[in-house]
């Protein structure tokens, strides 16, 4: 979420959910994230195809995906 530690993670993980291209210093924004996340995602479904797979990940990707 930032490039190091924040002083008061509700504040941060709030203003980066309310403002999907906001960004904190050295991190990224929601948006940013979910376009990764969708490209990573569909690159392992194309590796991968008629296997089966399991993937894992932290809540906040999961839930932009």
């Amino acid at each position: 979420m930032s490039e190091g530690p924040v002083e008061d993670f509700d504040l941060a993980i709030t203003k980066v959910w309310e403002e999907e291209t906001f960004c904190w210093d050295g991190g990224e924004s929601n948006v940013i994230a979910q376009n990764m996340g969708v490209k990573a995602t569909l690159k392992v479904l194309d590796n991968y195809e008629g296997k089966n797979i399991a993937v894992g990940t932290h809540g906040n990707i999961m839930v932009k995906l």
